[in-house]
């Protein structure tokens, strides 16, 4: 009988502790065709490689994966052995955009940071490139070249600047997090690719 009067209290314990455990949700959508049916890994960088932690297949332009969040982690996901975007594995239900011109993740706090960083970087890149364009303008308008190059290279320090300082900025601010060390490390390497190919360019 006594045991009998602790069994209902020690399945209450273990029914609240399992739904206690923090879980993460990844609900994606892609209007890619080309992509259905294939495989989506979600990969985490561990010991120097990327390793396997899940996978869906894309159906009709969807796909979901779901499992148990030990630690945040800095993952991302690969088709194949193509990466395919970066995003961050943490409680909650992190909501997956694929489309010809957007790569996005939003749902969840470090995600929506990540994503809002790239975005607000990305838009400053897209008025350093707009500078070409506008240097061909003023050329075909008959503008001095001279003045041209003094008011253009103006403009673009002061972009580069404002570049800078957003990535030094959002580095500080998540510092204590997985986005900060993450964002420099993958900015490191984003800049050592750019250097080798102008390296290979100029031989």
């Amino acid at each position: 009988m006594y045991i009998s009067k602790l069994l209902p209290l020690f399945l209450f314990v273990s029914v609240f502790s399992t739904g206690c455990t923090p879980s993460y949700e990844i609900s994606g959508s892609s209007s890619v065709r080309s992509l259905d049916g294939r495989t989506i890994y979600v990969k985490v960088f561990d010991n120097g490689e990327w390793v396997k932690v899940d996978s869906a297949e894309i159906v009709h332009g969807a796909f979901f994966m779901s499992g148990e969040v030990d630690t945040v982690k800095m993952a991302a996901l690969y088709m194949g052995s193509e990466e395919v975007m970066p995003l961050v594995i943490e409680k909650g239900n992190v909501k997956v955009t694929i489309t010809d011109n957007l790569l996005q993740a939003k749902g969840t706090p470090l995600n929506d940071a990540l994503y809002d960083f790239i975005q607000q970087r990305n838009e400053i890149e897209a008025k350093l490139d707009e500078l070409e364009r506008k240097e061909m303008r003023m050329m075909m308008e008959g503008e001095d070249l001279i003045d041209i190059h003094r008011q253009l290279n103006k403009e673009s320090e002061a972009l580069v600047m404002e570049m800078n300082q957003y990535i030094k900025q959002f580095i500080s601010n998540n510092y204590e997090n997985v986005l900060g060390p993450n964002v420099f490390m993958m900015l490191c390497r984003s800049e050592e690719h750019t250097s080798e190919l102008q390296s290979r360019d100029s031989i």
